[in-house]
C-alpha cells in the first residue's frame, strides 16, 4: 500500500515537473496572427515567421488551438472573405529548427493593428503574401465560380461579391477613363516597369448608383479620396466604393484605422478590406 502511494505521488510529480517545465519555456511574443485560408495558421514576430497550423501537415493541439485569440473585427484586416490576419500576443513555446509554434500556454489576446504597424521589426515583413506548404486550394473557372464560391456571413453587399476582371457595359459609369483592351494592354506593360501596385480600401460592392455616390460623397466631405468602379456580372452592372489609391499595403491599412474611426457607425466600413 504504501509502495504504491509513493508511485502514485512520483508519477504526479513528474507530470507537475514537466508542466512547471512547459510554462516556464513559455515566451511572451507579439506579431502578426494571419489566417489566409482555411487549416492555415502562421504567427511573425521580430524572430521568425513561426507555423501554426498547415493544410495536410503540422497542426497544434486542440488544446492549443483554443488559447489562439478571439478576433475583434474593428481590428482584423480581412483579405479573402472572412479570412485574414490581426495584431495578437501568445504566450507560446517554440521549435526554433522547424520554425514552429509547439503549444499555446495561456490564452491568447488580439491587441491594436498599431501596435504590429510601429515595431519597425516587423511592420514591413509581407505577412498577406505569406506561401504555406501543402496543396494549393482549388480554383474554380469563371463559368462556375458564381456556384462554389459562398456568400461570407454578415455581407454588406447587395449580391454576391465575385472576384473577377471590371468589364463594365457601355452604360457603366467610372471615376477613371475608360480605355480600349490594346491600351490597357500597353498601361499594364507600362506600370509594371519600375511602378508600384497601387493598394485601395474597398468599402462597398452595391447594385444602387446613388448609394455608391453617397459613400463617395461622404468620404470625399471627410478627407478620404474616393473612385467607384463599375463591374458587370452575370448581365448585373455593380458599382464598387474604393477608398484610394496608396502606394503600399501599409500606407491602405493605416488609412483604414483612420477611415474606421471617422465612420465608427458605418458597416461597410468597418467591415472594409484591403485590395490592390
Amino acid at each position: 500500500m504504501i509502495r504504491k502511494k509513493i508511485i502514485q505521488n512520483s508519477t504526479f510529480g513528474l507530470f507537475l515537473l514537466i508542466g512547471l517545465q512547459s510554462i516556464a519555456a513559455a515566451e511572451y511574443r507579439c506579431g502578426w496572427l494571419d489566417n489566409p485560408a482555411p487549416g492555415q495558421y502562421q504567427f511573425t514576430d521580430k524572430q521568425a515567421t513561426w507555423t501554426i497550423m498547415q493544410r495536410g501537415g503540422y497542426q497544434l493541439p486542440a488544446v492549443s488551438m483554443r488559447n489562439l485569440p478571439a478576433q475583434q473585427p474593428n481590428e482584423f484586416v480581412r483579405t479573402n472573405g472572412s479570412y485574414g490576419y490581426s495584431c495578437s500576443c501568445m504566450s507560446v513555446t517554440t521549435d526554433v529548427r522547424s520554425k514552429r509554434i509547439t503549444s499555446i500556454v495561456h490564452k491568447g489576446k488580439q491587441v491594436l493593428l498599431k501596435r504590429c504597424l510601429e515595431d519597425k521589426s516587423i511592420a514591413d515583413r509581407q505577412h498577406a503574401t505569406l506561401r504555406f506548404p501543402g496543396p494549393p486550394l482549388s480554383r474554380p473557372s469563371s463559368r462556375n465560380i458564381a456556384s462554389v464560391v459562398p456568400r461570407p456571413s454578415g455581407s454588406y453587399t447587395d449580391t454576391p461579391v465575385i472576384a473577377g476582371r471590371s468589364n463594365a457595359a457601355s452604360d457603366g459609369y467610372y471615376d477613371e477613363p475608360k480605355v480600349s483592351a490594346r491600351a490597357r494592354t500597353t498601361q499594364r506593360r507600362k506600370a509594371s516597369k519600375g511602378r508600384t501596385k497601387s493598394h485601395y480600401i474597398q468599402v462597398i460592392v452595391t447594385s444602387i448608383p446613388e448609394k455608391a455616390k453617397r459613400f463617395r460623397n461622404s468620404f470625399a466631405k471627410a478627407g478620404f479620396k474616393t473612385v467607384i468602379n463599375g463591374v458587370k456580372v452575370k448581365g448585373k452592372l455593380l458599382h464598387k466604393v474604393k477608398v484610394g489609391p496608396y502606394p503600399s499595403r501599409r500606407a491602405a491599412l493605416k488609412s483604414q484605422i483612420k477611415l474606421r474611426k471617422s465612420f465608427k457607425k458605418n458597416m461597410g466600413v468597418q467591415k472594409s478590406i484591403i485590395v490592390g
